[in-house]
């Protein structure tokens, strides 16, 4: 948070600088999910980070952070599903529909995009849902913001957690 805030500093102008009618903003805020029983339950800390440097667009993105609480272990995309399983399979028809149905932009995501593991990895873990979030730009055009997927934990293959 530290480095965005102060990359953030460095492109807003400062005091007697000009260029103060510029609406130059930036938030975080957060969201926290958790899934399971203790002492074998997981949390998820999702921040949303949103810039505005007075141009066209503004950006969003995320950053999220899951963690095993019963084991003590951070959890990654790359150890969320059991290993051998192909996972994306599944998730990025989901996640497909999920953003052509919120987004009418009619923009269909290329299946090199969708079953790019590196596209998953800010995601939210509840009882019910694997919840992805997509920074902009990263699935669909950049006109589309960042995006979030809900997919349901029972049409996928079980997570090794």
């Amino acid at each position: 948070m530290t480095q965005t805030r102060d990359g953030f500093v460095n492109v807003a102008p400062g005091q007697g600088t000009g260029g103060r009618d510029q609406p130059y903003q930036m938030e975080a805020t957060t969201e926290q999910h958790t899934s399971g029983q203790p002492p074998h339950n997981t949390r998820s800390v999702v921040l949303k980070f949103f810039q505005d440097l007075g141009g066209a667009h503004p950006s969003t993105w995320y950053k999220a952070f899951n963690y095993n609480l019963g084991t003590k272990q951070p959890i990654t995309f790359d150890t969320l599903f059991a290993p051998g399983t192909t996972p994306l399979d599944t998730i990025f028809p989901i996640v497909q529909r999920e953003l052509e149905r919120q987004t009418p932009l009619g923009a269909a995501i290329p299946p090199s995009t969708g079953l790019d593991p590196s596209r998953y990895q800010n995601f939210a873990i509840t009882d019910d849902h694997l919840i992805f979030y997509f920074t902009q730009g990263e699935m669909l055009p950049a006109l589309a913001g960042a995006t979030q997927a809900r997919v349901p934990r029972s049409a996928i293959p079980p997570l090794a957690i």
